[in-house]
């Protein structure tokens, strides 16, 4: 069952600090889970890399034949993302791994 909660981050930290006990014990009674794995870190990266490859040719509606350049585009995206997951009953944090 989703929370359908969703809490905005606040700095260039990695880790923001864990949510509070008692709005963890609240959210995980009123949905009725016993826990909780949130989405609490989420950063990502990329890179463009275009490169002119060459010409092909190609035909326009009547037929003729054109030259047009062709190009390579590499694309490059590192995402970094980090999870915590809470336990119900006291509101802590169980693990988290990024």
């Amino acid at each position: 069952m989703a929370a359908k909660a969703q809490l905005l981050g606040r700095g260039r930290g990695f880790f923001l600090p864990p949510l509070p006990p008692e709005y963890i014990q609240a959210l995980c009674r009123r949905t009725q889970v016993d826990g909780l794995l949130v989405l609490e870190a989420f950063d990502s990266d990329m890179g463009l890399t275009r490169r002119t490859t060459g010409t092909r040719t190609v035909k326009d509606k009547d037929g003729k034949e054109h030259q047009v350049p062709t190009f390579r585009v590499d694309i490059l995206m590192r995402v970094v993302t980090g999870f915590r997951t809470y336990g119900a009953a006291q509101g802590f944090v169980l693990d988290q791994a990024r």
